[in-house]
């Protein structure tokens, strides 16, 4: 019951977040729809409510849980300095590292939230190393395997060793992720979070943004 609270608790920044989302992008129609969002907002209190009383019941164990609970970027907003300086389990050249992303720093750097099960992910990477070939060191691309897909060592090799035979090392991919998936939350796969030079959150799209103007606009227009 207590992890159901905690789901439900999540919806509710969810519903914060594109709620704030939806806002910033449709200005001109808040007119005629401004009393459905009241109702949104008037009923998230309440939300909150209910679940401030179910997490007093056990303090201890609804703290460790809301330290898990991480606040989704909205785009435009710079990712945190955590987004740096947090280690993740690398798969990398068949064998796993622990380090942080420090060394994408100052780059346009296009997350792959990716699963073995997926097999749109695993087309796409032919054209995630097209891209790769043309834009260089101008752009990074690392591919994220969310602890949730319920992806194994042994799946991710195998995809390594399908996919990639002779360049494991150009595509790392965080394994067992459960920190990027907060940050970046989405509903389908394969879906790419973009982040520019100077650590913007600017775009998530699907296979049909991986557009060569897109990356070349990003590259020479930070901001």
């Amino acid at each position: 019951m207590k992890l159901f609270y905690s789901y439900m608790e999540r919806l509710c920044v969810y519903i914060i977040h594109f709620t704030s989302l939806y806002l910033s992008f449709k200005p001109a129609i808040i007119g005629h729809k401004l009393v459905y969002v009241r109702q949104v907002l008037f009923a998230l209190p309440f939300c909150f409510i209910m679940f401030s009383n179910a997490q007093a019941q056990s303090p201890k164990k609804e703290a460790v849980a809301r330290q898990l609970l991480t606040e989704p970027l909205i785009v435009g907003q710079k990712v945190p300095d955590e987004f740096w300086k947090r280690e993740h389990l690398f798969y990398m050249n068949g064998d796993t590292i622990r380090k942080n992303l420090e060394e994408y720093r100052g780059k346009v750097v296009i997350l792959d939230f990716w699963a073995s099960w997926c097999g749109a992910c695993l087309e796409n990477f032919k054209k995630l190393d097209e891209l790769k070939k043309e834009f260089g060191d101008d752009l990074l691309i690392l591919l994220v395997n969310p602890k949730r897909y319920r992806d194994d060592y042994k799946k991710v090799e195998n995809v390594y060793r399908d996919q990639f035979p002779h360049q494991e090392s150009s595509f790392p991919t965080i394994i067992f992720d459960e920190y990027l998936i907060e940050i970046f939350p989405h509903l389908g796969i394969p879906h790419y979070a973009w982040v520019n030079a100077k650590g913007r959150f600017t775009a998530f799209t699907d296979t049909g943004g991986l557009a060569k103007e897109s990356i070349r606009y990003q590259i020479k227009n930070p901001y």
